[in-house]
C-alpha cells in the first residue's frame, strides 16, 4: 500500500483571488467577509494532485462545514492519502482533506477515488434510483464549457488528465462549486454536504438538477442519473 505522508500548506485568501473565481464560473452568491467551503476545499485537496496519478476520478464526497473561513485570514491547510486498495479491475483510494485556523478545524473533506484498469475505462456506477422524475418539477439546469474546465484546472492546480483531454470530464469539486452558489442564492447553507457520481459528467452537456425531497438532490444526464447529493443544512 503506498500511502503519503500529510502534505500541508498555507494560505491567504484575498478579494482579489475570490474575485478571479467568482468572475470565471459567473457564481452568484457574494460571500463578502466569508470565503466559499468549497473553494477552501478544492485547494486544500489539490495539494495531493503530485500524489495521485492521472486517471483517478471520484466516486462519493463528504464536505463538512464546521464554519466558513474568513476572508483575510492565513488559513491552514492538509491533505492527506488514508487509505489505498488494488482490485482486479480498478484501484481505489480515500482521501482526507482539511482547512483549519489556529487549533480550529473550519472544513473536513472526505473523498473515494477510482481508476479503471481496463482498455476503456468507464467509471460509471449502476444507480439503484429511478428516472421517473417529474419533468415539470422546478429544477436547474447546468452545462459546463471546456474553457471553465480548464479554468478550474489553472486555479486549483488539478492537472488530472481526464480533464484536459480531448472530451474533458468537468471536475467534481466543480460540480460542488456550482451546487453551493445555487444553494447559497435561496439563503440555504450546508453543515454537511454528501455527493456521489453515478457516471461521468462531460463538458457541454446539459444537466438537470431536481431536489426530489427535502435536502436530497439527484441530477439528470440524458435521462440517467449522474450523481446525488444529500445535504444537511444549519
Amino acid at each position: 500500500m503506498r500511502l503519503c505522508s500529510a502534505v500541508n500548506k498555507k494560505i491567504y485568501f484575498d478579494s482579489l483571488l475570490l474575485d478571479e473565481w467568482q468572475k470565471s464560473f459567473n457564481l452568484k452568491y457574494d460571500w463578502e467577509a466569508e470565503v466559499s467551503a468549497v473553494i477552501a476545499g478544492t485547494y486544500s485537496l489539490s495539494l495531493l494532485a503530485e500524489e495521485v496519478e492521472s486517471g483517478y476520478y471520484l466516486a462519493e464526497q463528504e464536505l463538512i462545514i464546521n464554519e466558513y473561513p474568513a476572508l483575510e485570514e492565513e488559513l491552514f491547510l492538509k491533505s492527506e492519502i488514508i487509505s489505498e486498495r488494488e482490485f482486479e479491475s480498478y484501484s481505489y483510494l480515500k482521501l482526507r482533506s482539511a482547512v483549519t485556523y489556529q487549533d480550529n478545524i473550519l472544513i473536513v473533506l472526505n473523498s473515494k477515488l477510482i481508476k479503471f484498469k481496463d482498455s476503456k475505462p468507464n467509471p460509471s456506477q449502476k444507480s439503484k434510483y429511478s428516472t421517473n422524475i417529474n419533468s415539470n418539477k422546478n429544477h436547474s439546469e447546468i452545462t459546463f464549457s471546456k474553457q471553465e474546465v480548464e479554468r478550474f484546472a489553472a486555479l486549483s492546480g488539478d492537472l488530472n488528465s481526464i480533464h484536459l483531454n480531448s472530451e474533458p470530464v468537468v471536475q467534481g469539486m466543480l460540480i460542488l462549486l456550482i451546487f453551493e452558489d445555487i444553494l447559497a442564492q435561496y439563503n440555504r447553507f450546508a453543515e454537511k454536504i454528501k455527493i456521489k457520481y453515478f457516471r461521468k459528467n462531460k463538458v457541454d452537456q446539459k444537466i438537470k438538477l431536481f431536489e426530489v425531497e427535502n435536502s436530497r438532490f439527484l441530477a439528470l444526464l440524458d435521462n440517467k442519473i449522474s450523481f446525488e447529493i444529500k445535504i444537511k443544512e444549519n
